[in-house]
């Protein structure tokens, strides 16, 4: 396996433990869909002892809230459970996006301000909902709420590491801790 960078890789999923005999495993995914394990084509397993290895993926599929997954040479439970506990990564290169998306972990950090320009901190986390993410925005002991949707989001600049905001009338007031 050729040397891969961790700034090139992105956290997925953990394995949970087999399901069924077929050497098929529950994995808790953290990626939108499963589709984003088969356009992968292929995943780094960090085992709990550390170990890493690279699989080729087979198959992908939902599963009530999990996502079944089975891997080449992981055909059996016994070779299932060598993998039980390993955190999931993709090659982010291996990801395709939409020209307007980005992943989360490009935004923590990154500076919000008002579509005045006036600077209101930076994303510390984001909360998913159902209906749309959550920024959470902080600066000292100030922490705001930012629904992450085109209506309040007006742009987010990656490369110049900014994000503005135009948010609904009293939403900060209310934010306000």
């Amino acid at each position: 396996m050729g040397k891969v960078s961790p700034f090139d890789l992105i956290l997925v999923g953990k394995v949970i433990r087999p399901h069924g005999t077929g050497g098929f495993v529950r994995v808790a995914s953290y990626a939108g869909s499963e589709a984003s394990f088969i356009e992968a084509d292929s995943v780094l397993l960090k085992k709990p002892c550390g170990e890493i290895c690279r699989f080729k993926v087979l198959e992908a599929k939902r599963h009530k809230s999990m996502v079944l997954m089975r891997l080449e040479g992981i055909n059996s439970i016994p070779s299932a459970e060598t993998i039980r506990g390993a955190d999931i990564f993709v090659e982010t290169k291996n990801l395709s996006r939409d020209d307007d998306e980005v992943f989360w972990f490009e935004l923590i950090g990154v500076m919000v301000y008002l579509d005045t320009g006036e600077e209101i901190g930076r994303v510390a986390k984001i909360i998913p909902t159902p209906a749309h993410d959550i920024y959470v925005v902080r600066k000292g002991s100030r922490e705001f709420l930012i629904p992450a949707v085109h209506e309040v989001v007006e742009k987010i600049d990656i490369q110049a590491g900014r994000i503005v905001v135009k948010p609904p009338e009293g939403l900060f007031e209310i934010n306000e801790i």
